[in-house]
């Protein structure tokens, strides 16, 4: 199978780039077992305060919708469908990812939930079968031509008024608040738009994440996924290797596990960065309803 997941729509079954098929299998490789890992969303405090705060804006629109078959693509460890079904006490809940171990990972975690092995653009999903289809972070990795495809295959999953939720990072590598909007407008009908001011949060944990990482992959005599990421890392690499530096590393590591670990931190930078304008919006939230073409 091949995965088309670069942000530019490049074949990635090869390259070790950001958003890549090797990139996304090296991360399931890493220890789960981390607040620093990328799939280890229960042990990490920003993605516990993250799910938080989209079951919490499905809950303010969704107060009196009735949701008996919801979809996750892209679910990865299954967190955050795990906590929309109990919210809305759905009966079937369905995660759909592409990487096997991450859903073996996720079935460990979720027996009661469904998981399937599969990449967008395809969708493993009967018509008019789901009350709403969940994708969270996903998009991005698309070609836009992928992107078109995968919004009419969710279209066709959804029963007549089935929901769409859509979330994304904003930034230029991303979606700007418009491209996000027009994509989905495309298809669909916004019935609500929301956002997390978490551009603060992200700046401040950027130094005890890279600290914490690091340290593990040192640890575990393993290098980053990314190209990016490995020639810092082997640029630092010699330093760490000082009897002081190593001395450091070890008394840094703990607070930096318990800092990534928190879901207080990250809720206290999203209160006050709502106070400090537009700029430290870090996130778009959509939900938008299947527009029935008569």
């Amino acid at each position: 199978m091949k995965y088309k997941i670069s942000s530019k729509g490049k074949d990635s079954t090869k390259s070790s780039g950001w958003g890549t098929y090797a990139w996304f299998l090296h991360q399931a490789d890493s220890d789960e077992a981390s607040p620093a890992s990328y799939f280890a969303h229960g042990l990490n405090g920003y993605q516990q305060f993250r799910h938080e705060a989209l079951v919490n804006f499905l809950r303010k629109n969704l107060r009196d919708e009735e949701l008996n078959n919801i979809v996750d693509v892209g679910c990865g460890s299954g967190d955050l469908l795990e906590s929309v079904r109990l919210e809305f006490n759905v009966g079937t809940a369905l995660g759909i990812d592409f990487i096997e171990k991450v859903l073996q990972m996720a079935r460990n975690n979720f027996p009661e939930l469904k998981f399937s092995l599969s990449a967008l653009p395809k969708l493993p999903v009967s018509k008019d079968s789901a009350d709403m289809v969940i994708v969270s972070e996903v998009l991005y990795y698309l070609s836009d031509e992928d992107r078109l495809t995968a919004l009419n295959k969710i279209y066709d999953a959804l029963k007549p008024g089935g929901y769409i939720f859509f979330t994304s990072v904003l930034g230029k590598e991303y979606f700007i608040e418009s491209s996000a909007k027009a994509l989905i407008e495309s298809k669909f009908e916004i019935k609500n738009l929301g956002f997390l001011h978490n551009r603060l949060y992200h700046y401040i944990k950027f130094l005890p994440h890279r600290i914490l990482r690091f340290g593990e992959l040192l640890q575990k005599n393993k290098v980053p996924g990314s190209d990016k990421n490995r020639v810092i890392f082997e640029r630092f690499e010699p330093w760490f290797k000082t009897s002081f530096s190593q001395m450091l590393l070890r008394f840094l590591l703990k607070p930096c596990s318990l800092f990534m670990a928190s879901p207080y931190i990250p809720k206290i930078c999203e209160w006050l960065a709502k106070y400090m304008g537009k700029r430290f919006r870090g996130n778009i939230l959509i939900l938008a309803q299947k527009r029935v073409e008569i």
